[in-house]
């Protein structure tokens, strides 16, 4: 069934990271960077743009019942705003739904 109404959502934005390891080590992570998210709880989030130039990451964390979770992030890079365009730019990610990842045990 689905049940998409009990699941939890934790979204961050952090640096990206600059603690570089190989074959699974550890890596030290990076700073969050605070007031970034809106409506952080939700499916659907408002992410606002660090003001520092830099390479960052969207971070999100999904759980659900019976302790299963799923987490995914994508990497952006911030550029120091354009005064010749307009303010603020949006930019659209592609929307899924989980459908093509529930256990279908009929």
């Amino acid at each position: 069934s689905n049940n998409n109404k009990n699941l939890k959502y934790v979204w961050e934005v952090r640096e990206e990271s600059t603690d570089r390891k190989s074959g699974g080590d550890a890596e030290a992570e990076p700073p969050e960077v605070p007031g970034c998210i809106k409506n952080k709880g939700n499916n659907t989030i408002l992410v606002k743009a660090p003001l520092k130039e830099g390479e960052y990451r969207l971070y999100v964390k999904v759980f659900g019942e019976g302790n299963k979770f799923c987490y995914a992030n994508i990497p952006f890079y911030v550029k120091p705003a354009d005064p010749f365009l307009p303010q603020p730019q949006k930019i659209k990610f592609k929307n899924y739904d989980l459908k093509s990842f529930e256990n279908d045990n009929k």
